[in-house]
């Protein structure tokens, strides 16, 4: 009789162990992705509040993809 009273008590402490234990990795990984979101919030650039036509030339070739100091085709070809 003793021996399932003891039995009985490890299965429980057992159930214990692994709620404690999947609530602190529940914990855990919402303090991840919270970090994550906040990381990802700060690398956002804002975005502009002019449509695309009313942005001047100014600000195209400042914003733009083109890689300064990159050739064109055209260019690259004139150095040969």
């Amino acid at each position: 009789m003793t021996s399932a009273y003891h039995w009985e008590a490890r299965r429980r402490q057992y159930l214990l162990d692994r709620r404690r234990h999947e609530n602190e990795e529940t914990a855990k990984n919402e303090l991840n992705t919270t970090r994550q979101t906040k990381r990802c919030e700060e690398h956002i650039l804002p975005q502009s509040e002019k449509p695309m036509d009313q942005i001047s030339e100014e600000d195209r070739r400042k914003y733009g993809a083109r890689l300064i100091g990159r050739y064109n085709s055209v260019q690259y070809g004139q150095q040969w």
